[in-house]
């Protein structure tokens, strides 16, 4: 909640001295298909016709938080930054690895979480349900070879200044139901310095940013 690292009972807030006590709840969750409904945000809103059980977010990752306001005089020690507001750190999205065999597009079970930018945009251009749903068929096998050696390149071990090694690009974020499609695949294009472009054939082409000789051309007169 803002920036302090809170733990629950239940769904109930432990308190950070005054901070958040009593009464802050929070709950969440991953988006399953059917996803469980939030039974106290519907009790409390139902009755002004608001929400209801029947609001389940299938598919969608969550966060609820129901909080009781104190008088003004405890309000400022209660809630010192404003009502709180939650972030989170997650595991979320499962991806289709088109370089694992053992994944099916067609059955989600066997996808994995990933933070490899080529696995992300696939998912997010074929599979993500607010993104572009693309036939994966006409987008991705075409050039298959060419998704599979992108990917690669992402998760090349390169070393750092500070020693060791770490993988070439990592995409690590979130988007949510009010921002436009392309927002979020600019936000992958980003993280791997990336380039893409739309074939003919409706297939979908995509460099991740590492100098090669083969994307080298000379122009002459």
């Amino acid at each position: 909640l803002h920036d302090d690292a809170v733990t629950v009972t239940g769904n109930k807030v432990n308190g950070i001295g005054d901070k958040y006590n009593p009464d802050v709840y929070l709950d969440w969750r991953l988006g399953e298909t059917p996803e469980t409904p939030y039974a106290q945000v519907a009790s409390i809103l139902s009755p002004k016709g608001l929400w209801s059980a029947d609001h389940r977010g299938d598919g969608t990752a969550s966060i609820a938080v129901v909080s009781n306001a104190p008088s003004a005089k405890k309000f400022r020690g209660r809630f010192p930054y404003g009502p709180p507001s939650p972030s989170a750190v997650a595991r979320l999205a499962r991806c289709w690895d088109f370089r694992d065999p053992a994944q099916d597009p067609e059955n989600e079970s066997t996808w994995k979480f990933t933070k490899n930018p080529v696995v992300q945009l696939a998912w997010h251009e074929c599979f993500n349900q607010y993104g572009n749903l693309l036939d994966w068929r006409k987008t991705i096998l075409p050039v298959f070879d060419m998704w599979c050696e992108e990917a690669d390149v992402c998760d090349e071990l390169v070393p750092i200044a500070a020693g060791g090694t770490e993988r070439r690009y990592e995409c690590n974020g979130y988007s949510t139901t009010e921002r436009d499609p392309k927002v979020f695949r600019n936000s992958i294009m980003a993280a791997m310095d990336g380039w893409t472009c739309e074939r003919g054939d409706g297939a979908l082409l995509v460099v991740a940013g590492k100098f090669r000789e083969k994307y080298v051309a000379t122009l002459t007169d």
